[in-house]
């Protein structure tokens, strides 16, 4: 929301923009994100009671005029500075109540980031169409940051080389190509089929000639085992790529369930591929699952089922210039917000992946009492759910907590001892090296670098959850512009921290929901299902 002046028009009416602020409610509980510049709006939309007070990081205090450009030219990164002795900008100051400051002018706030449920408000005291602001030649710099848009320019080239070594230049992409991944279907390597091209060019060539010329003795032979040896080699074929592809069906999944504190929300983002062993049309249903969820309302939550699509122009991209040729026209039926997709077409040893996103009202499974103390929490976290959690990891501000294993019921205590590490270090493997000898050591920092060719699904969704934090593009050269809601970094920068952990009866089990899918000519069944479930909690820090 950008106001360029003080004028009482912008301020909404309670009553005509209910459904509106309702809306605009629901989208940043959910995980959007608000940038409110304050500094042109009229006094009357921060009293209480205004429906933009629940917008903004605390009470209204006062006015001033802004003479010193030093953390606005700080937080853009900018090349230029920006005058405002002789045009100083109006400016509002908050009591800032919750969230983070990120940009301090002396005591006064002038960027605060403030929670919003799976969302955040970036609230600025500023008015960005005032001059001179307006007319600054790094005022892109500083709106961009803002956004949290990345401002480093992109290289083509290394676009174009990510997208020919791995057919992506996204990270949705690189978890849609281990998802296509079944441990249950057999791949048949390159060498395996070069070694049959040989050893049927050796069949038909001189195997051939010596069988007929020097055991059968009749070269007119040929016209009856060329024909053999094609009808041996179809055979050996056929029975090949049935022994290696399993007479059932295949479901691989990726689950990550997101639970907020502070409003008792829960959000589910599910990964889904599916293998058919046969050509038929396949209905396909997403059940959701939550803790601490009515299980009536549960079954009446709108879920968002659509195709996985592979962003960029790699083969099979939604970008691709290439013409995509269907194998038939036949049509199948979605029902909007119904988590259905029915009559789904799929030839025999394919897959098709699916992406499905929910949302509800639900307390996390995870309580967290916690308080900050030197920018350090302290406190208890508790396992309230009915299943054991593994490998429990707390993220905050810079940090990172290894907690273990909870059980159900059990409790772990946060405190300056607690085993952790700094988070872009134990992201990027980041370690001290010393070369040379003793008397003339050289010392220096080494980061492993990103994997874009890994299919390995924790790795990728770790990186997917601290897309940030770990550097980004400059990191991974990889993107995250398809997906950028599953990374944590902004509710960390916001002042709040991320409880993960992982069910511990995941693979193979099914109890967690997900997609079922059913053959509507009753031939072909799915008794293979791979889950993996994520839990984040969004945990308030006093």
């Amino acid at each position: 929301v950008v106001a360029p002046g003080p004028n009482e028009n912008l301020l909404p009416d309670p009553k005509r923009d209910a459904r509106r602020l309702a809306a605009l409610e629901e989208w940043l509980e959910n995980g959007g994100t608000l940038v409110f510049a304050t500094g042109g709006v009229n006094d009357a939309a921060f009293a209480e009671g205004s429906p933009l007070r629940p917008f903004l990081p605390g009470p209204f205090v006062r006015r001033y005029r802004l003479r010193r450009s030093a953390a606005i030219e700080q937080f853009a990164g900018a090349r230029r500075s920006l005058a405002l002795d002789a045009a100083p900008l109006d400016a509002v100051v908050f009591q800032v109540d919750q969230g983070r400051v990120d940009a301090r002018e002396a005591d006064l706030p002038v960027v605060v980031h403030v929670p919003f449920g799976l969302g955040h408000i970036v609230t600025t005291a500023i008015d960005l169409s005032a001059e001179p602001l307006a007319t600054w030649d790094d005022r892109g710099l500083f709106v961009a940051n803002l956004l949290s848009f990345p401002v480093e320019q992109v290289e083509t080239d290394t676009h174009d080389q990510a997208l020919m070594h791995y057919g992506y230049t996204d990270l949705s992409g690189q978890l849609r190509s281990a998802l296509d991944v079944f441990p249950d279907v057999g791949t048949v390597p390159f060498f395996a089929v070069g070694a049959a091209v040989a050893v049927f060019l050796l069949l038909i060539g001189p195997f051939d000639w010596w069988l007929n010329t020097k055991i059968l003795k009749r070269r007119v032979m040929a016209w009856v085992t060329l024909p053999l040896w094609l009808v041996l080699a179809i055979a050996v074929a056929v029975v090949w790529a049935r022994v290696s592809k399993p007479q059932s069906g295949c479901v691989n999944e990726v689950l990550l369930l997101d639970y907020d504190q502070s409003r008792g929300i829960v959000r589910e983002t599910a990964w889904s591929d599916v293998f058919v062993p046969g050509t038929d049309r396949y209905d396909c249903r997403f059940a959701p699952f939550a803790w601490n969820a009515d299980t009536e309302s549960l079954s009446e939550a709108a879920v968002d089922l659509a195709w996985h699509g592979l962003p960029g122009k790699g083969l099979g991209g939604m970008d691709t210039p290439t013409v995509d040729i269907q194998p038939w026209e036949t049509f199948y039926r979605a029902q909007p917000s119904g988590g259905t997709v029915e009559g789904v077409p799929i030839p025999k040893w394919s897959t098709k992946a699916f992406l499905a996103k929910w949302r509800h009202r639900a307390s996390p499974p995870v309580d967290g009492n916690l308080q900050r103390r030197d920018d350090l929490p302290f406190g208890t976290i508790t396992n309230q759910s009915d299943v054991p959690l593994r490998d429990c990891l707390l993220a905050y501000g810079n940090w990172i907590y290894f907690l273990g294993d909870l059980d159900p019921g059990a409790a772990v205590q946060i405190s300056a001892s607690s085993e952790r590490r700094e988070l872009r270090t134990w992201l990027t493997d980041k370690r001290i090296v010393v070369e040379g000898n003793p008397n003339q050591a050289k010392i220096r920092e080494v980061t492993t670098p990103y994997d874009g060719s890994s299919r390995d699904i924790p790795y990728i969704m770790r990186m997917m959850m601290f897309y940030d934090a770990a550097g980004g593009f400059g990191y991974t050269k990889l993107s995250h512009t398809y997906q950028p809601y599953v990374d944590c970094t902004p509710w960390l920068r916001s002042g709040r921290a991320v409880f993960m952990g992982t069910p511990a009866e995941t693979v193979d089990s099914g109890d967690f929901g997900g997609l079922t899918v059913r053959s509507l000519s009753g031939r072909h069944d799915f008794d293979h299902r791979r889950q993996i479930v994520y839990l984040r909690c969004v945990l308030t820090v006093e």
